[in-house]
């Protein structure tokens, strides 16, 4: 995580702040995982503060053995951000696993796709592609706490667009439209 700082001549400075290093480090809740690629900021739990999502990116170098860890399970967390003025940058970073089988590909999305008020993520990876229902914030009011997933039926592998397209068939709209921006 690099962060901006205002300098006096209004010049802006960057400070790295390490989030996750590799094995040999101390990282955020003892996570380390390998072969990040997708990765995008959202406010997952309605606290009003962007959190981090990103996750593995399984055999993306294709078994060169460059990568520490090959055969790695296929995560997907977020970073929850909690403000902690004693902490490096005034924040830290919690680890929450949203799932453990399907990983990131190259892009990560978060929209609220269902208007339910609660970002959701959206995902294509060489295992499939992923939406997880954000169900938090239904969580507040008396539902099922955390993710809901959901993996998009592969009728064409190489066009990811028209299996998300499948996906939304008898929602209320269907918003591939906000997954393109």
């Amino acid at each position: 995580m690099v962060r901006a700082e205002a300098r006096q001549e209004g010049a802006i400075s960057f400070v790295k702040h390490a989030i996750m290093g590799d094995f040999s480090t101390k990282n955020a809740g003892d996570v380390t995982f390998s072969e990040l690629h997708g990765v995008t900021f959202g406010d997952l739990d309605g606290d009003g503060i962007p959190d981090l999502i990103t996750g593995k990116r399984v055999f993306s170098h294709l078994e060169s053995y460059l990568d520490p860890d090959p055969y790695g399970a296929a995560v997907l967390y977020w970073y929850r951000t909690v403000r902690n003025p004693k902490a490096e940058g005034g924040a830290e970073f919690i680890p929450e696993l949203i799932h453990n089988r399907s990983g990131v590909g190259s892009h990560l999305q978060a929209v609220d796709i269902d208007h339910d008020g609660a970002l959701d993520l959206v995902t294509s990876t060489n295992r499939g592609t992923f939406i997880f229902w954000n169900k938090m914030r239904a969580a507040k009011g008396g539902g099922d706490p955390g993710w809901r997933d959901q993996e998009v039926e592969h009728a064409n592998p190489d066009n990811h667009a028209a299996n998300l397209g499948r996906c939304f068939r008898g929602r209320r709209s269907n918003r591939l439209a906000d997954l393109r921006s």
